[in-house]
């Protein structure tokens, strides 16, 4: 009977996403007018409007946090008191996992999410009706997405022996286009021995978009800049996602595909949808889908051109709400302007640190790319291990133009500038993760 119910609730809350979809997709497209520069638009109010109405909900049917309200000394919770509640993270919401439901969850609840996060820790809470795909559909249509435009994606999917055996590293998802494609390449087998399989297929299939891992995809990009490799069609563009995305990565990708990049970035918890509309790659984050704060080591607000932690409140995930949800993820902070928190770049995870000799955090981008170092071009994929501090072990694929020189700047860059010794090992592959990324530091010193 639980079961019935459950299915029941389950319908009745895609019903009323779909009833609703309408009015998002006429706001964003308000947005994709705004920014094409056919309409000028302050969306400060509609955001603060839409986090106090979820701070309102949490307070009546969350009990943690009308607990925490009430040992706030918070009365009717709203925008001005945002900066005296305490930060959420994955352990607060392990220990509080019931409590921080709604007591709607199990009518609100359209799926259960598990995610095991970089830590491998996994994290698992109810997700309830959002709108992740007309952001998606919305991000599209800013590269000039059109119905019928095929999109083929790079993800971490596994397949089965039979398939690739017959070298079908691919899946085909069913009807549904936008935004992950009716094909779906895995990441988890490509290499240099399987590569030309993939391009084989890409031209097979003739995509107008690639989506997905910036690894995978960049991988490719090399194979085919090295062997001077092109597709024999045009594609539209390349919408990166899902990692930490460099700047050698969409230049390798531009100049192999010859189209343009867009970059997006969000997360299972559906806080925080941010997207690029131009060459300049900075980040949107959309009024419409939660609030985002860049928060410094001090816990403060970060200031222009400082570089600080993403922190989320979501506004539709009412079976569990996160409310200044610490993601670990760095960005460099460029302003609020029209009620869009603007990010210049998203840095990477904040576990992404080295030691170094004295036991003091060393985060990885602002050692390696906060600066123009020439030897990232001639990279094709590395990964730094740290077993001590102070000392390093750094695994690299060269690419064809890598040169001793390239070695020196490298153990260099980490000596002088931090006082880490490295030692380098030139490999064919390196290992990806479970779900088929790349993991850039294994980060194996305790603090």
């Amino acid at each position: 009977m639980e079961k019935n119910k459950y299915t029941l609730f389950k319908g009745f809350n895609k019903l009323r996403l779909l009833y609703n979809r309408p009015a998002m997709q006429s706001k964003l497209r308000g947005l994709q007018d705004y920014h094409r520069g056919t309409k000028k638009s302050d969306y400060t109010n509609i955001k603060e409007n839409l986090l106090n109405e979820i701070l309102a909900y949490s307070q009546k049917k969350c009990p943690y946090y009308k607990e925490l309200y009430k040992t706030l000394g918070i009365t009717s919770p709203s925008i001005g008191d945002l900066n005296r509640i305490p930060f959420l993270d994955k352990q607060i919401v392990r220990l509080n996992y019931k409590d921080l439901q709604s007591k709607e969850s199990k009518r609100l609840t359209n799926y259960i999410m598990n995610t095991g996060g970089t830590t491998g820790e996994p994290l698992t809470f109810p997700v309830s009706s959002h709108y992740e795909y007309e952001h998606h559909e919305f991000a599209f249509k800013l590269f000039n997405y059109q119905e019928g435009d095929e999109i083929v994606s790079f993800a971490g999917i596994t397949i089965d022996e039979e398939n690739i055996k017959k070298n079908i590293f691919w899946k085909k998802e069913g009807r549904k286009n936008l935004p992950y494609g009716r094909i779906r390449l895995s990441s988890l087998y490509l290499t240099n021995e399987t590569v030309l399989i993939y391009i084989k297929e890409l031209n097979s299939i003739k995509a107008s978009f690639l989506r997905g891992y910036p690894s995978a995809i960049n991988h490719l990009a090399i194979f085919m800049l090295d062997n001077n490799i092109q597709l024999d069609f045009e594609l539209k563009g390349v919408y990166l996602t899902a990692e930490t995305i460099f700047p050698n990565q969409i230049s390798n990708i531009k100049n192999a595909f010859n189209c343009s990049v867009s970059l997006e970035y969000g997360h299972s918890e559906v806080s925080v949808f941010a997207y690029t509309v131009d060459d300049t790659y900075e980040y949107y984050c959309s009024p419409f889908y939660g609030y985002t704060e860049l928060i410094g080591t001090d816990g403060n607000h970060v200031k222009i051109g400082e570089v600080g932690e993403i922190v989320v409140t979501g506004f539709y995930n009412k079976a569990m709400p996160f409310i200044r949800y610490k993601t670990g993820d760095l960005a460099l902070f460029n302003g609020n302007k029209d009620g869009l928190t603007r990010l210049s770049r998203i840095d990477g995870r904040t576990q992404d640190y080295l030691l170094n000799i004295k036991k003091e955090k060393v985060f990885l981008v602002g050692l390696v790319y906060g600066g123009h170092h020439s030897f990232l071009n001639n990279i094709k994929k590395w990964q730094i291990i740290q077993n001590e501090p102070g000392f390093i072990d750094i695994k690299i694929i060269k690419g064809t133009s890598f040169s001793s020189e390239d070695e020196v700047s490298i153990t260099e860059l980490f000596m002088k500038k931090e006082r880490i010794e490295s030692k380098i090992e030139f490999v064919n592959e390196i290992s990806l993760t479970s779900r088929g990324k790349n993991k850039l530091v294994i980060q194996n010193t305790p603090i």
